[in-house]
């Protein structure tokens, strides 16, 4: 038998992984945002940031302003508007808001999930042209939940968990105890006046 058929064929099949599971050569930086956040951060050259808000149907506030360099493109998008942005070679892609070649933007907005992008690249025809790496400001101001709410729901939630809790076990009591009861009521009748 020849190996070296099977051997060049599982090769090319671990190069065709490797090669299958890079990421693309603009990946840009992705962060997941639950509650506010403030800070500074680099946005690289022909790059993007990608800023995940989860808001869970509360109302948040963005504001980003550049600190150090040229002019910067802003997005918000749903997360299959994203899903178009994200695609390496792409220059439409629809948005909720738009902010082209400026310094600083600020939204407000209330949903379950939304996508800021912060584009340091060239993925709008009207869009700012890229120069260097970019700094900016950002913050993002999830409102929070207020004691009432968060409360009634933890309640709501732990009253549920009880409910399916005994409904299991009342099944399982059910199907399984009575029939114990039923066979010795089947094994006794008629000795017991």
């Amino acid at each position: 038998m020849n190996f070296g058929h099977y051997r060049s064929a599982v090769l090319v099949c671990v190069a065709l992984i490797l090669i299958m599971t890079l990421p693309n050569s603009v990946d840009g930086t992705s962060r997941e945002v639950s509650k506010s956040i403030d800070t500074t951060a680099v946005v690289g050259y022909m790059d993007y940031d990608e800023y995940i808000i989860d808001a869970d149907d509360r109302k948040f506030e963005i504001e980003v302003e550049v600190s150090s360099g040229g002019e910067l493109d802003f997005y918000l998008l749903t997360e299959e508007q994203a899903k178009y942005y994200r695609a390496p070679i792409t220059k439409s892609f629809g948005y909720i808001e738009k902010e082209e070649n400026a310094k600083s933007v600020s939204w407000d907005d209330t949903d379950v999930v939304r996508v800021l992008i912060v584009d340091n690249d060239v993925k709008s025809a009207g869009g700012a042209f890229p120069v260097d790496n970019e700094t900016y400001t950002i913050k993002i101001k999830i409102e929070d939940y207020d004691f009432f709410y968060r409360n009634f729901c933890l309640s709501v939630n732990g009253l549920c968990a009880v409910m399916v809790f005994m409904a299991v076990v009342t099944t399982i009591w059910l199907y399984t105890v009575p029939s114990k009861y039923r066979e010795q009521a089947k094994r006794y009748r008629g000795k017991y006046p």
